[in-house]
């Protein structure tokens, strides 16, 4: 009979509940660290292909490419489609909240710029810009953003800011000055997916990602485009840039791209996020579920970890050491980057700091309302 009771109590653990005794979806935490990693992986390999120009062997450079088409199609998509469904408080705009995302992300922009002034070759760049937001810190200015948006359209009818967003998004990729100016091209491109899942109960997604046939049709969308990836990748390599939600048209590698060009990319980002959904698993994975709520440290400190590891030739001599399969080895540095940055150590500067926001914003707010009975 205790035997029975502890195991149930195990399973009970194991499938619903996290430390605290709560009932917790562990899908979206295990997602989310599958996410992260992908984000440290597509910027650790980018550093030596695209931006670099590619490598010496071109078998690499296709190996890359194909990866990058392949993670860029679903991993900020959904990411953003994640931060929406569990973005539901609509009553009342968390100004706490907000506030440390934009000093998040100030402070993410100086970290990165002061990381490539350290510790890149070229010392002539301008590498910090208020405005124009390249990089990493654009998600965390796009966090803010739709908040504030999901809180002023509460009002409006989902149905018509759907439709909207999704056709803003659409042709917004005619406007070559959109680009990176305060990261608008991104916050429009990438909205519908924010918004969608702010609609969306988790849940009854859930529930719904779990039935047989979505999870067939799931298997088949991910070997679908894991095929085209990684065996017909001439088919689907210029949507690379699509996907990233900063290119217009005009600098998209497609001769005539137009409006339903990104809506095919915004469709396969979709099906792929709905697949994920249903087929990582929901329950309680050692570390990783554990790991998944604490993302946004691994976001923050990863680029100027990359930036050292380069700049301390790490990287290439892992090239000269193993010319014909060196991106294996920085896959699995990109995962054990991944871990380590999601440490519980790492989490406390962040925990810290949005106590001090929260406590300073309680002490404006009280000293309004003493100035207030003063002057009554």
């Amino acid at each position: 009979m205790f035997l029975g009771t502890n195991i149930g109590k195990r399973v009970k653990r194991l499938f619903y509940e996290d430390d605290n005794g709560r009932q917790r979806l562990f899908c979206y935490d295990n997602l989310k660290f599958l996410l992260i990693f992908c984000v440290v992986l597509g910027h650790f390999l980018d550093d030596h292909t695209i931006q670099s120009g590619g490598t010496d062997n071109e078998r690499i450079d296709d190996i890359i490419n194909d990866i990058f088409v392949f993670v860029y199609a679903f991993h900020m998509p959904c990411f953003l489609f994640i931060s929406g469904l569990f973005d539901k408080k609509r009553d009342k705009l968390n100004f706490d909240s907000l506030l440390f995302y934009i000093i998040m992300g100030l402070l993410l922009n100086i970290e990165i710029s002061f990381a490539q002034m350290l510790f890149l070759d070229d010392k002539s760049d301008n590498y910090f810009s208020l405005l124009n937001v390249d990089g990493v810190y654009w998600f965390v200015f796009a966090l803010a953003a739709y908040k504030t948006l999901c809180y002023l359209l509460r009002y409006a009818d989902p149905k018509l800011i759907m439709t909207l967003s999704v056709l803003l998004a659409l042709f917004s990729g005619y406007d070559d000055e959109l680009g990176e100016w305060l990261s608008l091209s991104r916050i429009i491109v990438f909205f519908p997916f924010y918004y969608a899942g702010s609609l969306i109960d988790p849940q009854k997604l859930m529930n719904v990602t779990r039935r047989l046939w979505v999870k067939l049709l799931s298997l088949s969308a991910a070997a679908v485009w894991y095929y085209f990836c990684f065996y017909r990748s001439e088919k689907v390599l210029w949507l690379r840039r699509l996907f990233t939600g900063k290119n217009p048209y005009s600098k998209i590698q497609l001769p005539n791209c137009e409006f339903w060009h990104r809506g095919l990319a915004m469709l396969i980002s979709a099906a792929l996020c709905i697949a994920l959904i249903s087929l990582v698993p929901n329950i309680r994975l050692p570390f990783v579920s554990k790991f998944g709520k604490r993302t946004f440290q691994v976001y923050f400190l990863h680029r100027p970890v990359i930036y050292w590891l380069e700049y301390a030739l790490i990287t290439e001599e892992i090239q000269r050491i193993y010319p014909n399969s060196w991106w294996i080895v920085l896959i699995a540095a990109s995962m054990a980057i991944t871990i380590v940055l999601s440490a519980e150590i790492f989490q406390k500067p962040f925990d810290a700091a949005l106590r001090a926001i929260s406590r300073g914003r309680a002490e404006i707010i009280d000293e309004n309302k003493n100035e207030e009975s003063v002057i009554k």
